[in-house]
């Protein structure tokens, strides 16, 4: 079997314009992406900040148990800080994200969906 990759939008975005995280608690996270069930969507997200102070961004993972969560902080005035560089997700895992400020961080990337011809 040979594998062929396709170069797709984050499913949060809107004609791959940045996906704004103005959520400050898991249980209102915006989604990032929802991987492909069956095929491999290797992933790359890197975030904005374009506020004037550093902010958290804590991205959950397929769930919000402490497995699933980490954390990072995105310089004040820093854009395009690498998050995910190249992990792979399947089975509809959902990649969502909160921030510690509202209306300042914002996520770009994309994927390469990896099908199994």
């Amino acid at each position: 079997m040979a594998d062929s990759f396709q170069k797709i939008l984050l499913s949060g975005s809107t004609n791959g314009i940045g996906i704004p995280i103005n959520a400050t608690t898991s249980g209102s996270a915006n989604t990032i992406h929802t991987a492909a069930a069956t095929n491999l969507d290797e992933c790359w997200i890197s975030f904005v900040n374009n506020s004037g102070a550093d902010a958290v961004v804590t991205l959950a993972i397929g769930g919000t148990g402490s497995t699933n969560l980490f954390s990072l902080t995105i310089p004040a005035g820093r854009g395009l800080v690498s998050c995910i560089s190249g992990l792979t997700f399947t089975g509809s895992v959902v990649i969502k994200a909160y921030a510690s400020v509202t209306g300042a961080i914002v996520a770009y990337g994309f994927v390469n969906r990896i099908v199994t011809v």
